[in-house]
């Protein structure tokens, strides 16, 4: 009876143990949570009403298709961001204070916070030749801001244009005006979504980390990794690996970050999370070296 206590008292430890390694592991990759505002309008004289918001949160979703599209945030529903705005009354104003941004953030339901401004829109009326009115052109003008609610900083302020022209000339004769003021300015915030998405993907460049080691025979060192295939990563893909540190001049702070080796994907994971890397070239004793000594490391995808 005894022997049977002591076995079932392993077992329970043993498991507990595996409990806790397996809960700790998505902390390793936690996505972000994201509220994204809807966006007001400053100048305009092209959408009234029911039709101007519904522009404003046209403008925001093309802001959550671009983080939806990274796969590596979660996105909060817009109930949940409207609480948030009610709960800290943050205004609006494509402007907050440093201590507003960090009482949204202590709400704990969200880490990234955008929000914008339409700063402009309108419309030209196209004629040809002959004065005959062919339709509409749109433009709009967009300012987008997006703060770490964790830190309170400005991560990102960019303007972005959208507009429906398409150059003149020859092939200008085979263009499609739009018919109304709004169908033109909506076209033109249609068009400005790569613009969109190109901004926000720069603002949060694809990084991961190395989570343990899984080979340390020289020249074939090799990693465990979180960048897996639902980031869209294969096998063969090649990775850069920065060491990130802190350099202080004149007494302030500078991020550092060092390109110290390359990697390159030799089996992704079924999960969708994690794959394994091997070190290209030499380097690999010293990453070991130093991902065991707990310096900060992050991997990249290698540049063209």
């Amino acid at each position: 009876m005894r022997k049977l206590i002591a076995v079932l008292a392993v077992f329970v430890a043993v498991s507990c143990t595996a409990v806790q390694a397996f809960a700790e592991g998505p902390e390793l990759v936690a996505k972000k949570r994201v509220a994204v505002a809807d966006f007001t309008i400053r100048q305009n004289n092209v959408v009234f009403g029911q039709e101007a918001a519904e522009f404003a949160r046209t403008a925001a979703e093309k802001i959550i298709n671009a983080f939806a599209e990274l796969k590596r945030f979660t996105i909060l529903d817009r109930t949940v961001v409207m609480q948030l705005q009610r709960e800290k009354q943050i205004q609006m104003l494509g402007y907050q204070t440093r201590t507003a941004q960090t009482d949204l953030g202590a709400v704990g339901k969200a880490d990234i916070y955008c929000t914008g401004e339409v700063q402009n829109v309108s419309i030209s009326e196209k004629y040809d030749t002959q004065g005959k009115f062919l339709g509409y052109d749109g433009e709009v003008e967009l300012q987008i801001k997006i703060y770490d609610l964790n830190s309170g900083t400005l991560v990102l302020s960019k303007d972005v244009r959208g507009g429906t022209e398409a150059g003149g000339g020859f092939l200008s004769i085979f263009r499609l005006y739009q018919d109304t003021p709004s169908k033109a300015v909506f076209k033109a915030l249609n068009n400005a979504e790569r613009e969109i998405k190109e901004t926000v993907k720069g603002a949060f460049p694809v990084e991961g980390n190395i989570v343990e080691v899984v080979s340390r025979e020289d020249g074939r060192e090799r990693f465990l990794i979180t960048l897996g295939s639902d980031l869209g990563f294969k096998n063969g893909d090649e990775l850069t690996v920065i060491e990130v540190s802190q350099v202080k001049v004149n007494g302030v702070a500078y991020p550092r970050k060092k390109e110290i080796g390359q990697m390159e994907i030799t089996r992704v994971e079924p999960d969708g999370i994690f794959s394994e890397a091997r070190v290209n070239g030499d380097g690999g004793k010293s990453i070991i070296m130093k991902h065991e000594a707990g310096y900060s490391m992050v991997l990249r995808p290698k540049k063209d």
